[in-house]
């Protein structure tokens, strides 16, 4: 990726902006800027720094802050990718993308990160099992 996707959005400092890939092959298979609140950026030193962690970015959240994720929203939409995008997931110009939110919010509602992942369209699949009647 010759541009983190970070760059081409706007974030109001201090938000700490993690930029990820899924690799299985070259290019990747999908792209993922998490976002996190100064509250939680401020106690995780390590979020800040390009390394995956090892133990998982919510675990070490939990470590760091002693809050743990209690919900979670999704807001998952369908568009055309932007050409950072393109370049970086290897698709055609007009390509269609899945963007998904994932917001994560501790026991007390307050926010503790969002993630933005963006993927091709032909790799995105949804499945739901529900209770019905």
């Amino acid at each position: 990726m010759s541009q983190p996707l970070s760059a081409s959005r706007t974030t109001a400092p201090p938000c700490v902006v993690r930029d990820c890939c899924s690799w299985r092959t070259a290019p990747p298979l999908s792209l993922v800027d998490a976002y996190f609140p100064p509250a939680v950026s401020t106690r995780c030193p390590r979020l800040a720094e390009p390394a995956p962690l090892a133990e998982g970015t919510t675990h070490y959240i939990q470590q760091c802050t002693g809050r743990a994720p209690a919900q979670g929203t999704d807001v998952t939409m369908a568009r055309l990718a932007i050409a950072a995008e393109t370049e970086a997931l290897g698709l055609p110009a007009a390509a269609a993308v899945v963007t998904t939110f994932h917001y994560a919010r501790d026991h007390a509602g307050t926010p503790l990160f969002c993630e933005v992942g963006v993927t091709p369209a032909e790799l995105w699949e949804d499945t739901q099992t529900y209770r019905m009647g």
